[in-house]
């Protein structure tokens, strides 16, 4: 298995526009072998906590379908960082997205003392 890790500059607060490079990024990943890619947290939006009430989203939202398609196409595993809704608020999560299987979602449980007025901890833990 080869894992690629990928850093990127997000631009603040724009989804479209991220999700496009997130996309490159994937295939230049894939090109190099790579078998998992995955990304910082809350790179969809970049690290922008006073906007992730407004951004955040669900695991079934339609613009990560983009995603799913290339899980399943090129048999890689994706994880992408975005804030998603809970019951109890907004999380820090990574979408994960498996060939041929349901997305899942990891929320990060151990937040920052700074993050704290922003987010809730995740209650979740997927097995890989």
């Amino acid at each position: 298995m080869k894992i690629a890790i990928v850093q990127i500059q997000s631009v603040k607060g724009d989804v479209a526009h991220n999700l496009v490079h997130h996309q490159k990024m994937v295939d230049a990943a894939v090109a190099h072998g790579a078998t998992a890619v995955n990304f910082p947290e809350l790179s969809l939006t970049g690290y922008e906590p006073t906007l992730a009430k407004t951004l955040a989203t669900s695991l079934d939202d339609p613009r990560f379908e983009v995603f799913q398609t290339v899980s399943d196409v090129q048999q890689v595993t994706i994880g992408v960082g975005m804030p998603t809704h809970s019951p109890d608020g907004v999380c820090i999560s990574m979408i994960l997205f498996r060939p041929q299987r349901p997305r899942e979602i990891y929320s990060k449980k151990y937040l920052h003392v700074d993050e704290e007025p922003f987010f809730v901890s995740g209650r979740n833990f997927p097995i890989l």
